[in-house]
């Protein structure tokens, strides 16, 4: 086990990148240097995020491939940075998609009650679904 939960951590840096890849990238067009580095600061902290996870992978989840895919997740959003801070601006794409996917990912991960509201959503679908398929899945 690990002497401290990394969630506790990880989960408001995720905040923090979704809000600093979404302010950099609106940024883009009136300050393009500030947005540079903004964002390419972004993709070093998602890499400080991907390292702080890996032990959490291995350790706590038991899960060898994530752990090893947010280990290679490391240089590879590092690279992007430097990339970005090069002049590929064809990375500012990517990184507006990283925020429209943190928008939409995070509040279902982190916050309980859109988790329960969402999961409690699926399950009425399946439960549907399941009903017209001539099955009759028992509800608690």
């Amino acid at each position: 086990m690990l002497p401290v939960d990394v969630l506790w951590v990880t989960d408001p840096l995720a905040w923090a990148l979704v809000a600093l890849f979404g302010g950099g990238t609106l940024a883009e067009r009136r300050s393009p240097a500030t947005a540079r580095y903004a964002v390419a600061s972004a993709w070093a902290l998602f890499a400080v995020f991907w390292l702080l996870l890996v032990p959490h992978f291995f350790l706590v989840q038991n899960s060898f491939v994530e752990a090893g895919l947010a280990l290679v997740g490391v240089p590879a959003c590092l690279y992007a940075g430097y990339l970005l801070v090069d002049g590929r601006e064809s990375l500012f794409v990517l990184s507006r998609a990283v925020a429209v996917m943190g928008l939409v990912y995070l509040p279902a991960e982190t916050l309980p009650l859109v988790r329960q509201v969402l999961v409690e959503h699926v399950a009425r679908q399946t439960e549907l679904l399941m009903g017209l398929l001539g099955y009759d899945p028992t509800l608690r």
